[in-house]
């Protein structure tokens, strides 16, 4: 093994209907089957190859799927990717433990597929970039005991295309603080992986905003100490 070369490495992980379950929690993980392999035949980087076919598992009776394949790391990676998958938030505390005091509750639907090289994130090359998908977050809940105020998001709408993501609705409140927003983004994965120029526009209504909520209680610099001017 040196700088450039690293060992000849053939590794395969399969696990078949496998499950875990907090003694103390009601719910279960379940139904786990994974296919993982890692192979790289020559020592060379970038022959490196990771192929995961199949990841699916059931999380509190909600089943969930993943799939990756990863080639060429390092001079131009391609990754094909899809996710699967439907989560109630609420059943979250019941499947593993959460600190004392902590709020979660909502739905979750993602729907999302990716594939192509990294270089058609750049340089808007979306004619080689095959992004799509779907994410919606309705009625979530979420703060922790150190939070000042809970988070609520009634609904979120997220659509992907390689292009842009469009967001169709935003609704919910921070506190006393609440929005209702739609918009899009353009050239998010360059923006990403690439630091290119993020784009997009943004349409926000709001009954009550306090900007000083969000702020740190933190002073931002250390204040002077008195000094003695007496004469």
């Amino acid at each position: 093994m040196t700088e450039k070369k690293m060992p000849a490495t053939a590794v395969a992980l399969q696990i078949g209907n496998a499950s875990f379950r907090y003694p103390d929690l009601p719910y279960p993980a379940d139904n786990i089957n994974v296919d993982l392999k890692f192979s790289n035949p020559d020592g060379e980087p970038d022959h490196s190859g990771i192929d995961i076919s199949k990841f699916d598992l059931r999380l509190a009776g909600e089943p969930f799927s993943l799939k990756l394949l990863l080639k060429t790391p390092v001079s131009d990676p391609f990754i094909d990717a899809k996710m699967l998958g439907k989560l109630d938030l609420g059943k979250i505390a019941g499947l593993v433990p959460l600190e004392k005091g902590s709020k979660l509750a909502g739905l979750v639907n993602a729907d999302l597929a990716c594939a192509g090289n990294y270089s058609a994130a750049t340089g808007n090359n979306y004619s080689r970039l095959d992004a799509k998908g779907k994410l919606e977050i309705l009625n979530l809940l979420w703060q922790l005991p150190t939070d000042k105020d809970a988070t609520e998001l009634k609904e979120l709408k997220l659509d992907f295309t390689p292009q842009k993501v469009n967001m169709p609705a935003c609704v919910g409140r921070i506190g006393k603080n609440d929005f209702n927003a739609s918009g899009s983004l353009s050239n998010l994965l360059g923006y990403m992986f690439a630091d290119e120029k993020l784009t997009g526009n943004l349409k926000l209504n709001s009954n009550y905003l306090n900007v000083n909520s969000f702020m740190s209680d933190a002073p931002s610099a250390e204040e002077p100490k008195p000094t003695d001017t007496a004469q």
